[in-house]
């Protein structure tokens, strides 16, 4: 059981969707930085590409992404997942056309305490999206 349950629970709140959280030239910049990166599945079947944002690329997009969060959520610490060559996984990026259920890939250290998770569409058309799961 995760040692801190209770307080994970109280810290829930309803989905926040945020306009013009980035801008369509940044939404550029994350393409440009998706398009470099390595594939890390290509699951022609399911059709379903998947890239990690690794340690060294997007140095400067990762601080733009955790300034303008901590705008809307204040401190907080990234739940980052580490390769197996040690180097930190500064999120995912999916490409999909049946996509997965929403869900979230946190909470491995039961004395954690889970706050919240992202989601951007890379899409001049869409929205951002923190969400409770």
């Amino acid at each position: 059981m995760h040692k801190n349950l209770v307080d994970i629970k109280n810290l829930e709140s309803p989905p926040k969707v945020i306009k013009k959280f980035i801008s369509p030239s940044e939404v550029d910049q994350f393409l440009k930085l998706y398009n470099e990166l390595p594939i890390v599945v290509n699951n022609i079947k399911q059709k379903v590409i998947k890239k990690r944002w690794l340690e060294g690329y997007g140095k400067e997009l990762a601080n733009l992404f955790k300034e303008r969060l901590k705008s809307q959520i204040g401190e907080f610490k990234m739940d980052n997942l580490i390769t197996d060559d040690g180097k930190e996984c500064f999120g995912l990026f999916q490409e999909s056309i049946n996509p997965l259920k929403l869900h979230v890939d946190a909470g491995f250290n039961l004395s954690d305490l889970i706050y919240k998770q992202t989601l951007i569409p890379l899409s001049k058309y869409g929205e951002t999206v923190i969400f409770k799961n």
